[in-house]
């Protein structure tokens, strides 16, 4: 989701949502599956901003 591989303190910005939807949108009209690396945090949980992202992807994707 960021720029970053795995999770990084100061890798604080997820990409657009519209970057992702793209990115979504061209590898399954290729007959393929998109991964997103969301990794957690020391706790164990995923960032709010991660989620926030994640859901709005949804929507923008009508999924």
């Amino acid at each position: 989701m960021g720029k970053k591989w795995f999770y990084h303190t100061e890798d604080n910005t997820p990409r657009p949502v519209q970057e992702l939807a793209d990115l979504y949108t061209k590898a399954t009209a290729q007959d393929n599956i998109l991964i997103l690396n969301v990794g957690p945090n020391r706790e164990g949980r995923i960032k709010d901003s991660d989620v926030e992202v994640l859901q709005k992807l949804k929507l923008n994707l009508g999924l």
